[in-house]
């Protein structure tokens, strides 16, 4: 299901990154939400290179 590393990654952080943003809301921590909205940045930014890579290979066959 999941082809490359950094779409493992891609997945894991945002699936990190939202955990954060709950217990961030739940606590009422302003740091744990900080923190869950950088990682899911990260995590976006990953998969936008992970999508925009398999769609240049798919264009050069």
């Amino acid at each position: 299901m999941i082809r490359s590393k950094l779409q493992g990654w891609g997945v894991g952080l945002l699936l990190l990154a939202s955990l954060l943003i709950l217990l961030g809301t739940v606590t009422q921590t302003p740091i744990l939400l900080i923190v869950g909205l950088v990682i899911q940045i990260v995590a976006v930014v990953m998969l936008a290179v992970h999508v925009g890579t398999k769609h240049s290979e798919k264009k050069d066959r």
